[in-house]
């Protein structure tokens, strides 16, 4: 709903607020459907946890086969963003063990 002249429209106070927390709870339900549990520690995502009242979500996205151009959805994963940093920690350690 819209309030205001033609000039001037504003959208109605909490609305905005209303269709926010909306499309949380879609989130949520996709996750739960189609991955609920994390790519790289295989434990559960927590509602809080993706879903934070402040502050950032604890979630991101991972790609398999660790390239960050291909954005097929296959290639796509949801991790916890600290097992994901730990993941990549891991990936470049390794890889300049190489040039011991």
């Amino acid at each position: 709903m819209v309030t205001g002249s033609s000039l001037h429209m504003t959208p109605k106070r909490g609305s905005l607020s209303h269709e926010k927390s909306r499309l949380k709870e879609l989130l949520w339900l996709m996750i739960v459907e189609h991955q609920p549990n994390c790519i790289i520690c295989d434990e559960p995502f927590i509602r809080s946890d993706i879903l934070p009242s402040r502050g950032s979500d604890q979630l991101t996205d991972h790609h398999t086969d660790h390239n960050h151009y291909n954005n097929e959805k296959g290639n796509q994963r949801l991790a916890h963003r600290q097992c994901h940093k730990g993941h990549h920690a891991k990936d470049n350690i390794n890889f300049w063990k190489q040039f011991e």
